[in-house]
């Protein structure tokens, strides 16, 4: 009972007992339906392409921890077979009119813009609460996720299906939550993670030059179409901004053809440039709305900015951690506007090392 009540508190936190019952129960059952890594490894009914993962893992987390000087903590000691393909199923909302994801609050970690949850039915229920509510939706299904060091979060065979070197990535982002984490912030905390866990990555497989050329013309090729992708959602929020009083159909109208004379051939055209195929070209494979536009922001709006100040500063990765790390707790103390704005003004005018 009580873990049931950690959980609850930690992870938890929105008004209906219904919910906070079944996030916990979920989680608990990630937890008990696991097994030592070393049991696993020593099974014989396990694939031995499951173990290679597993051991890679293992590697990685190590090397994380060495790296940045950290404690290495009991994180992946474990792993969990899943019933399903992915481990937690994400709702993002946002209203018709706005490119804006809703917060849900949960105590003591603080705001969030989305909701999880461990059954993918209950996830489409809530979407269609919010439909109702007028809200737009997406749903995207998760495949790792961090309890920000509260708990000891385990391996999860959705971590299988990625490749050593975006298994490493994915791992390094997971892990850094565990080192630094930002209430109330948690755009600013997935592009830190996404910066670091990208950069780390590249520096482990250096060694390895063909994979480290296939991930950098990929990542450069990511970065041009995320920063084109970037720009067309702040036209079509000029675009939103624009009507005044008008019924949803008219804020649904700009939005498709926004899509169909903007975004799409743009994008179409960026990615013909780069010489990326339709099929790998994201943008032209999604069913763009509101919501998602809104998910997207989330995730990939400062990484421009974290690549920029980690070139202006230069630092290392490990010194530039390091340096995030001292300049958040004079920020906290400070209590400025956000900590991306406070590194602005810090750095982006006069680098003090």
């Amino acid at each position: 009972m009580k873990l049931l009540l950690l959980l609850t508190i930690f992870l938890c936190g929105c008004a209906k007992l219904g919910y906070i019952y079944d996030q916990s129960s979920g989680y608990l059952s990630l937890l008990m339906d696991s097994r030592k890594n070393e049991e696993i490894l020593q099974d014989k009914r396990i694939p031995e392409k499951y173990k290679k993962k597993i051991r890679k893992i293992i590697e990685y987390k190590k090397y994380f921890y060495k790296y940045f000087g950290e404690e290495e903590t009991g994180i992946y000691s474990k792993t969990t077979v899943l019933k399903k393909p992915a481990v937690t199923y994400l709702v993002i909302a946002s209203p018709y009119n706005e490119i804006k994801a809703i917060d849900f609050s949960f105590p003591l970690i603080g705001k969030f813009p989305y909701i999880g949850f461990f059954d993918p039915k209950k996830a489409l229920a809530k979407e269609e609460e919010l439909k109702g509510m007028s809200y737009v939706t997406y749903q995207r299904p998760v495949y790792a996720f961090s309890t920000l060091g509260y708990f000891e979060d385990r391996i999860l065979s959705s971590f299988f299906y990625f490749d050593d070197f975006n298994l490493s990535e994915l791992v390094f982002h997971e892990l850094f939550h565990t080192i630094f984490f930002m209430k109330n912030d948690v755009d600013l905390n997935e592009n830190l993670a996404n910066y670091f866990g990208k950069e780390l990555a590249l520096i482990y497989f250096k060694g390895q030059k063909e994979i480290i050329k296939k991930q950098q013309k990929y990542l450069s090729n990511m970065r041009k179409i995320s920063s084109k992708l970037q720009k067309l959602t702040v036209q079509l929020e000029k675009e939103y901004a624009q009507i005044k009083e008008a019924p949803r159909s008219s804020y649904e109208r700009v939005l498709e053809e926004f899509l169909d004379v903007k975004l799409r051939p743009q994008i179409a055209e960026l990615c013909d440039r780069l010489k990326v195929s339709d099929s790998n070209c994201y943008p032209l494979n999604t069913k763009w709305n509101n919501a998602k536009l809104a998910a997207y922001k989330s995730y990939e709006k400062s990484q421009d900015f974290f690549e920029q100040l980690h070139k202006k500063v230069g630092l290392d990765l490990k010194g530039y951690y390091r340096l995030l790390k001292a300049q958040y707790k004079k920020y906290t103390k400070n209590k400025a506007d956000s900590f991306e704005l406070f590194l602005k003004q810090k750095y982006l005018s006069e680098v003090k090392k």
